[in-house]
Formats: C-alpha cells, sequence, structure tokens
C-alpha cells in the first residue's frame, strides 16, 4: 500500500502499530534460526492487512530466486514508505557486514513503532476531541438563524436578494472553515530519502548510531563503524556527521576529525556521540551498549517533536470556526435589525 505525504493521526497509528507486529513476527522467525527467505515468508502468511501485500511481494521475489539487494528494491519501489525503507537498509548492512543479531535492530525498531503508534492514538483522541468543538462552533451561526427565523419579520429579511446572498457566502465561509480544520487536523507522514524533511533527518541519525553499535558489537574499528555505516541514500544524514565523513576523507586523523566536528556540532546528542567514539578510540574499546542508548534518546527526542506538534494542531483548529463562526453570528444577529433599520431610513 502506498501512503501520500500526509494523514489522519489514526492511520498514522495503524500503519506504525501495524508494522511494528510485522518487525516482531519477522524477528521471531530469525530468532528461531530460519533465513530471510523463509522468515519473509512467515511474515508475509502472519502480517497485517495494511501491510501484507508488500510483505507478499518480498517473500515471492526472494522464493523466485532473485537477490536480496533486487527484492529489496522491489520491496520499497512497491511500498513507497519510510518504514519499509528502514527494514530493507536494515537487511542489506547485515547481508554486507555479515554479521548476525539482526533481531536486535528489529526489536528497537518494533518498539520505536509501538511508542509511535501510542503517541498518534493520544494525538487522535485529543484532535478528535477539538474537532468537535469546532463542527459546534461552524453549526452556531445556523442554529441561531433556526431561531431568528421563527418570527416572521426576520424569514422576511433574509427572503431578499441580498438575505439570499448573505446566506450563501454564510454557507461558503462555514464549509472553508471546516476545510481548513480537517486539513490542520492531518499529520506529515515520516519522509522518505528522496525528498527528507528536517525534522526527519534525526531518525536517520538514530539509525546510524544503531549501526555503529551493531558494528561495535561485531569487534569493528571505531573508523570503520563510521565509514561503513554511511547511509547509501542522499540528504538521509544530519550537516553534522556529512562534515565528519568529509573530514575523513580528506584525510585527517580520526580524533582531528571528531573534535572538529564535535566543536562545530550544535546538536547535544551529536557532541556526545562525537565525544564517545573519540573516548572509544583513543581507549580501544568501546561499549555497544551505550550507543544503543543514545539512540533511543535520539528517537524520543523525535517523538518528542512530533507530540509537540500535534499538541499545536489542537489550537490552531479552533482559529478558522474563531475567525468565521463568530463574525457570522454576529452578522445573521444583525442582519434583520440592520434592514429595518433601512427601511425606516428610506
Amino acid at each position: 500500500m502506498s501512503w501520500s505525504s500526509v494523514a489522519s493521526y489514526a492511520q498514522l497509528a495503524q500503519v506504525a502499530g501495524d508494522f511494528a507486529s510485522d518487525l516482531e513476527a519477522f524477528r521471531g522467525a530469525q530468532r528461531a534460526g530460519l533465513d530471510i527467505e523463509q522468515c519473509s515468508r512467515v511474515t508475509a502468511e502472519n502480517a497485517s492487512l495494511t501491510h501484507q501485500n508488500e510483505w507478499m511481494l518480498f517473500a515471492d521475489r526472494l522464493a523466485r530466486g532473485l537477490d536480496l539487494f533486487t527484492a529489496v528494491y522491489d520491496l520499497r519501489a512497491s511500498a513507497q514508505s519510510y518504514y519499509f525503507d528502514d527494514f530493507g537498509r536494515v537487511l542489506l548492512l547485515t547481508k554486507a557486514l555479515n554479521l548476525t543479531g539482526l533481531a536486535r535492530l528489529l526489536d528497537l525498531r518494533a518498539r520505536f513503532y509501538r511508542k509511535l503508534a501510542e503517541d498518534c492514538h493520544r494525538a487522535h483522541s485529543r484532535i478528535k476531541s477539538a474537532k468537535s468543538v469546532g463542527w459546534l462552533a461552524a453549526l452556531s451561526p445556523w442554529l441561531l438563524l433556526v431561531v431568528l427565523l421563527a418570527r416572521p419579520e426576520n424569514r422576511q429579511a433574509f427572503a431578499d436578494v441580498q438575505g439570499a446572498v448573505l446566506l450563501v457566502v454564510g454557507l461558503c465561509a462555514t464549509a472553508f472553515a471546516l476545510f481548513v480544520s480537517e486539513h490542520l487536523s492531518r499529520a506529515r507522514n515520516i519522509s522518505r530519502p528522496e525528498s527528507p524533511h528536517s525534522a526527519d533527518l534525526a531518525l536517520g541519525v538514530a539509525a546510524r548510531i544503531e549501526v555503529m553499535a551493531f558494528m561495535i558489537s561485531g569487534g569493528f574499528s571505531v573508523r570503520e563503524c563510521i565509514e561503513d555505516s554511511r547511509p547509501h541514500e542522499v540528504g538521509m544524514s544530519s550537516a553534522e556527521l556529512d562534515e565528519l565523513d568529509h573530514l575523513l576523507d580528506s584525510e585527517n586523523s580520526l580524533q582531528d576529525a571528531l573534535v572538529r566536528s564535535r566543536l562545530g556540532a550544535s546538536d547535544p546528542r551529536l557532541r556526545e556521540l562525537f565525544t564517545k567514539l573519540a573516548l572509544a578510540d583513543s581507549l580501544g574499546t568501546a561499549d555497544f551498549e551505550e550507543f544503543y542508548a543514545l539512540a533511543f534518546a535520539v528517537r524520543n527526542q523525535w517523538l518528542a517533536s512530533r507530540a509537540t506538534t500535534a499538541t499545536a494542531i489542537e489550537t490552531k483548529l479552533l482559529f478558522p470556526q474563531v475567525l468565521i463562526s463568530l463574525p457570522l453570528s454576529v452578522l445573521f444577529a444583525l442582519y434583520p435589525s440592520l434592514g429595518l433599520l433601512g427601511a425606516r431610513l428610506i
């Protein structure tokens, strides 16, 4: 299923929650000792309805004997989703590095998507309540109109051409206010590598830190962890990490590159990352769990930013109704009196 760049919070919650469930099925099969082809088949047979077509396609490609790279390419092209983009990167990474421990990376992502689904459910509940208030505000001028039309003189005032025009304009204004509210209530989906949103670069940073932790646990050196964890997609990394890659390509020493990157980093999480990498390189050892914890903190920071955006939406939903429904109510209430006043002056 292809997903647009915006969707309701209820849809986002369903997509994230269902994908977490599918990843848990894949992870369970992988922990049972099955290979990737068998894992994909098990996942396809037990997949959620939301993503079942994509999993079936992936399992079919592998069953036909296609190599993993081609199967992942077809999967990503069909799904058009960040979730499968990220899943494909994880599979290709573990294949390229010839490392075990894929279940750990899948478990981290499943937990993250579960948390994302929970946050989206809460946001949907709050926004639904705000939209209900907006609907009441949009209906209030028309309820007032019904009360006004109970008097014959008011019906006569609205029966002329000017009154009819006022009603049509009011109807269009109400429809516009409801349209704007519906548009504001929709959330931005997680962007894909082809057109990354600046706010989602944190997820690329977190994914790269997890790759570094994964490689450290496999015995790779710090420099190898930095160089081999680079994302293949353009735009999926932060400017600070891109600068670190550039310094290493320019034959700077690892310590010098990390120090310069740390001094130039504005994000405290990235400064912490560069500090940990420099310390690991100087000591010759590193605790990969610290890097996993740092990646977890970066993901939580991204989730907090999304929650703040959802909270702001609740306030914005009331603006169209206040700016349109309130003046419309006043206009409906005063129009009959203005008509009578004009008639007396004439």
